[in-house]
């Protein structure tokens, strides 16, 4: 009997090890089901971030930044040999009117094109769109941005004004370049493209005045919405149903491994009912084999939870970092991590509660249980 009442407590001492782990591994999976998959987190963290308002100014230094990236420069071994080859004739990258804008040219206009309202609306609209998409049995997206708005703020002198900072930001015209544009004129085939040099006040209005049905013309055969993902599927027919299927697929797999997380506590729950099967012959024994457990999961969950920040921090640095190419901008990037710590510090947040209310009722019911054995009298054999 003797023999048999350990082996039950050594199995009940094995099942609450394997509780405290399947606990920690389940709470974790819950709240980042619960989290990663709701909408809100994501429009809440751009919001905190301020990223709507930002957004024009970190563009600015990306787009200034990949213009100026010389790989070269940071990695003299992968060029070596083909100087030769590289002709200043090369065709390719940006036009030479986009060459000669500063950031904070670029600044002024993006901040002219995308209002904070346009940019909020349609990122929100994308994120809940996405996770229609997402919960539903649909094999491709179809999210669409709408450009009603964009459009209506481009047209007429706002489209003109926004042209002209880009011609601002040109390098005087040389008189080669100015008899090109007063031929253009002459010709009565003004030109429709972009100048790469500022020409003088007087041929500039001329030249702005004639842009602004051009421009309109062709603000208004933009369509007013963007359908994304429709053309994803454009292929041969049995190119088409073999992506369908692994679409289908992939979406059943995601579905299944959302709803693994979100019954993962049944296995915790389980081992505590194996521990009270074989651990448990009293109250007080019930107070003591769920509550020691509780508490240790608690305060192992509140651990993490403290060094949580300090572990991502490290792994960003020590893994993240050095993989990024150097042709982003250090704030675009910076951007990046702070919103990846704002939605971690989010699910730690709800962890840390969790994990609170488990030592609370941990300790609770070791303190009961101690007080139940104070206050029982054993029987004498």
């Amino acid at each position: 009997m003797h023999i048999r009442s350990s082996c039950a407590r050594l199995l009940a001492g094995f099942f609450a090890i394997l509780f405290i782990i399947a606990a920690l591994i389940s709470l974790l999976l819950v709240n980042a089901e619960h989290h990663f998959v709701d909408p809100e987190l994501y429009k809440r963290v751009l919001l905190e971030e301020r990223v709507y308002d930002s957004l024009p100014r970190l563009l600015s230094t990306q787009i200034s930044a990949g213009m100026t990236f010389n790989p070269c420069a940071e990695d003299p071994s992968a060029c070596e040999g083909e100087g030769e080859d590289v002709s200043e004739d090369d065709e390719g990258g940006p036009p030479d009117y986009f060459k000669n804008m500063e950031a904070e040219q670029w600044e002024l206009l993006l901040g002219e094109i995308l209002s904070a309202n346009w940019l909020q609306a349609q990122t929100e609209s994308v994120i809940d769109q996405l996770f229609v998409f997402l919960d539903s049995d649909d094999t491709t997206p179809s999210i669409t941005i709408s450009l009603a708005d964009l459009k209506s703020r481009l047209m007429g002198r706002n489209g003109v004004e926004t042209v002209l900072k880009i011609i601002e930001a040109q390098p005087t015209c040389t008189q080669d370049q100015l008899r090109e544009i007063i031929n253009s004129f002459e010709s009565d085939d003004s030109s429709t493209e972009l100048l790469s040099c500022r020409p003088p006040q007087e041929i500039l209005d001329e030249y702005l005045s004639s842009m602004v049905e051009t421009l309109n013309e062709v603000i208004e055969s933009l369509p007013d919405e963007v359908v994304l993902g429709e053309n994803l599927m454009d292929s041969d027919l049995d190119e088409e149903i073999e992506t369908d299927e692994d679409e289908m697929q992939v979406g059943k797999t995601l579905r299944r491994v959302r709803t693994y997380m979100r019954l993962s506590p049944i296995v915790p729950i389980g081992f505590l009912l194996l521990i009270a099967v074989f651990g448990v012959r009293s109250f007080r024994e019930f107070l003591q084999w769920w509550g020691i457990p509780l508490l240790l999961t608690g305060l192992i969950a509140l651990v993490f939870s403290i060094l949580s920040m300090p572990i991502f921090n490290w792994f960003i640095k020590t893994y993240v970092q050095v993989q990024i190419p150097g042709y982003f901008s250090s704030e675009f990037v910076g951007l990046g991590f702070d919103i990846g710590r704002s939605m971690i510090r989010s699910l730690v947040k709800a962890i840390t509660i969790q994990a609170g209310v488990l030592s609370l009722g941990g300790i609770l019911m070791s303190v009961a249980s101690a007080f139940i054995k104070q206050r029982r009298t054993e029987p004498v054999e």
